[in-house]
């Protein structure tokens, strides 16, 4: 009986694995048929039978995305790379200072409407972001930030705000309030007690909602191609990639393997973002 029971727990084991594998792989197979695709020639890409592994293998692609192509389009990559990078990091950190100062006054005042406030900023998150686009075309042009990247800036800022209050004030509940009632005792201020006290224990949460806005901001593409084409961020320019007649599909999977770099320097950080999002589900 012992014994059936030790093959049985021994199959199910092995069924486990045998899921978890093909599930991983499933996830994983485009990804790495990108990278694949990306070391090959124009030839061997469309060779058929199919070549799963490229012979040769060239960088070719990677070289042309960096320094161009004259001849095949005009898309300065790097440009892209650094209007990214500007505006991923500029609309996280705008959306942290901005989301902890209002994430810690919901979770340590009281005041009319609080709940209700509260609950409205969640709701947000349940309007489609396309229907804003329209209504942000007339304030960035009227406001003179049309087709600018503080403009982009500012439409990013709108939609990770409310997200970031969200993450941020449950996890400012979760730390006890006496720590601050022991730093007004001996005499700080309540900014002296945030900035010095709270702000420091609430880093795993701070860098999470940080993590989460820049990402948001680096891959979106709906906004930046409608808001700001004539600065196009990386997005917007692996979409110029496909052409009318011609799609480069070695040059295009090469740009979103470069596009997806800064997503994996990110997974040491996967346990902050964890915690960030976890943290206040139980009430202490």
């Amino acid at each position: 009986m012992n014994r059936k029971r030790g093959n049985f727990r021994y199959l199910k084991r092995i069924l486990l694995y045998l899921g978890v594998g093909i599930g991983v792989f499933i996830m994983l197979a485009p990804f790495l048929w990108m990278v694949l695709t990306s070391l090959k020639t124009n030839e061997s890409i469309y060779t058929i039978p199919i070549e799963y592994l490229p012979q040769p293998i060239t960088f070719g692609n990677y070289r042309t995305v960096f320094f161009g192509a004259p001849g095949l389009y005009e898309i300065n990559f790097i440009s892209s790379m650094g209007r990214s990078l500007v505006v991923a990091i500029s609309a996280s950190f705008i959306s942290v200072i901005i989301g902890s100062l209002a994430g810690y006054s919901f979770s340590r005042f009281s005041f009319r409407g609080k709940n209700s406030l509260s609950l409205s900023i969640l709701l947000t998150q349940m309007i489609p972001p396309i229907l804003f686009v329209v209504p942000l075309f007339f304030v960035l042009k009227d406001l003179g930030l049309y087709n600018a990247l503080p403009g982009l800036i500012l439409a990013y800022i709108t939609f990770s705000l409310p997200i970031s209050i969200f993450l941020l004030r449950g996890y400012f509940k979760s730390i006890p309030v006496e720590l601050e009632e022991a730093a007004f005792i001996d005499g700080a201020s309540r900014l002296q007690a945030f900035f010095r006290i709270i702000f420091p224990l609430a880093a795993p949460g701070i860098m999470a909602t940080g993590i989460y806005v820049f990402i948001m901001s680096w891959v979106e593409f709906l906004f930046a191609f409608l808001l700001c084409s004539k600065y196009p961020t990386l997005p917007v320019a692996i979409y110029r990639l496909v052409g009318q007649y011609t799609i480069y599909w070695g040059h295009l999977m090469a740009a979103s393997v470069i596009a997806i770099l800064p997503v994996l320097l990110f997974l040491p950080f996967q346990k902050y973002l964890v915690a960030g999002l976890t943290a206040g589900a139980v009430k202490q």
